[in-house]
């Protein structure tokens, strides 16, 4: 710890745009003005935040807005008691699938207007078309099982008459890896975060078909979760923290 510094503070966090307040705070002196010697880890999952933050790696991290709540449930591996003091963002996320799924939902009157209903409704028909004619079910992917990512996908589809538990098969990639896998033809499409839809686009691989905020505006989505063992512990360090961001 530097000697100015009254704190010292590890968070972890996620290469995603809704990480700039946090990474801002350090690498902008706002942190270190309020006395915390800020120490980022860039990470490349949110299962490694999960479980990096529940035995004591963090102090506090960028995390998927449900996740501090299944800690602290013992819906994960490690259980761990986290609190959320601090609000990192608000929707964000949207839909991408590649171009091949892209040009089946035109051809079934999808259009690029991001409308959640007409796409919903081109997809179905296009998931339909497919298993009359025998073949796999499409494959989406998500960042983590608790995340809003999976619910929205969820919510959005079944919206749209589509089951996600039958009629097509979910699965789990970090972030970072998303439009590397939509590329390769590993996954259909995903639901993430940006900068990754963006990624897909200027790459020329992928059609962004709807977003977050038409499937529910103002939805929370990122936050700062910390352990309350730590943060019972360390007050001053987390008050300062909270100034800074």
């Amino acid at each position: 710890m530097s000697m100015a510094a009254a704190h010292q503070v590890t968070a972890g966090f996620m290469p995603l745009f809704d990480s700039a307040v946090l990474v801002a705070a350090g690498e902008l002196g706002f942190a270190a003005r309020e006395g915390v010697e800020l120490v980022l880890h860039r990470e490349t999952s949110w299962a490694n935040i999960r479980d990096r933050i529940a035995i004591g790696h963090f102090d506090v991290a960028h995390m998927l807005g449900p996740m501090p709540l299944a800690c602290s449930l013992g819906l994960t591996p490690i259980a761990s008691e986290t609190i959320v003091p601090f609000s990192l963002s608000l929707g964000g996320n949207c839909v991408t699938v590649s171009n091949a799924v892209w040009g089946g939902m035109a051809a079934h009157g999808a259009e690029p207007d991001l409308d959640p209903a007409r796409a919903g409704a081109a997809l179905g028909a296009l998931i339909r078309e497919r298993a009359t004619a025998g073949r796999e079910p499409l494959r989406f992917a998500v960042v983590h099982p608790h995340s809003g990512h999976n619910y929205e996908l969820r919510y959005w589809l079944a919206a749209c008459g589509i089951d996600p538990e039958r009629e097509i098969e979910i699965v789990i990639v970090p972030p970072p890896f998303m439009a590397d896998a939509l590329a390769a033809g590993r996954i259909d499409g995903y639901c993430v975060g940006e900068p990754w839809h963006s990624a897909a686009v200027a790459a020329g691989t992928g059609h962004i078909v709807t977003v977050k905020a038409l499937l529910w505006r103002n939805s929370p989505e990122k936050v700062v979760g910390a352990r309350k063992a730590w943060a019972e512990e360390n007050p001053e360090a987390l008050a300062a923290l909270l100034r800074a961001l």
